[in-house]
């Protein structure tokens, strides 16, 4: 399975319960016999988060297919199926760099879904690449998700503020989160200018399989990055589609 869309699919560990320590019930009581367990029923994958993540796994190889994948499932459905496509459509957008479409399909997702995670940051992006740091701020401000919320207002902080106040934001999204956002970071970092910081936080995140990845070689916040070898050596490890204009 592609490395990408691995980290689409991927799930939490299944852990199993260890023995009871220390139950003076359970001590000195003959062995019994061994009875394997009926084996658990494998949970069915819900479809439409499947789709999603079969849509964001084809940005590995083709964006441009995501993007035709996208209005076609948009087109054809309604409720959260239509969530998702218009998620899907807006980062494949992105990917293109169709910043218009982009931004059309996140609105149209959070109308649908105003508490929907990521995607003020995502507009919050759109804006920064587009050269409106205000809108930027206000998109970001409103991000509902706890992790993408920290990641951006360090950004913009960092950008509008100096670097001690986006460092408030990275400390408090590391504290929370631990090795879970060395993707997020590697975006902060890159956006405040520290290069080599940036690289080790993303090849962390390379070593850990961080779902971030998903979308490394087309995110707008890395831009400052991808001249580097070490950049370009990461994205070659994940097998991702190189950037518009990068083929």
């Amino acid at each position: 399975m592609p490395f990408l869309l691995a980290l689409a699919l991927q799930v939490g560990p299944n852990p199993t319960l260890g023995a009871i320590q220390g139950d003076e019930l359970l001590q000195d009581r003959p062995p019994r016999e061994e009875v394997q367990p009926r084996p658990e029923p494998e949970a069915k994958p819900d479809p439409v988060s499947a789709w999603l993540a079969g849509c964001l796994g084809t940005l590995e190889e083709d964006p441009a297919r995501a993007h035709a994948m996208a209005q076609i499932r948009r087109s054809e459905t309604t409720g959260a199926d239509r969530v998702l496509a218009n998620h899907c459509l807006g980062t494949a957008s992105a990917a293109l760099e169709l910043w218009d479409d982009a931004r059309t399909a996140f609105t149209a997702a959070l109308r649908l879904q105003p508490d929907m995670n990521t995607v003020q940051s995502l507009l919050g992006d759109i804006a920064l690449v587009e050269g409106d740091a205000a809108a930027a701020a206000r998109h970001y401000a409103q991000e509902q998700g706890e992790v993408s919320r920290l990641r951006s207002l360090a950004i913009i902080d960092g950008r509008l503020k100096g670097r001690a106040a986006g460092e408030v934001h990275l400390a408090r999204l590391i504290s929370q989160f631990g090795d879970a956002v060395h993707f997020q970071r590697a975006e902060v970092l890159a956006q405040w200018g520290d290069t080599a910081a940036a690289l080790a936080s993303l090849e962390a995140a390379l070593a850990l399989r961080d779902a971030g990845l998903l979308l490394a070689a087309h995110d707008p916040m890395l831009d400052p990055l991808r001249a580097e070898a070490r950049f370009q050596a990461v994205i070659r490890q994940i097998g991702a589609a190189p950037p518009v204009g990068q083929a």
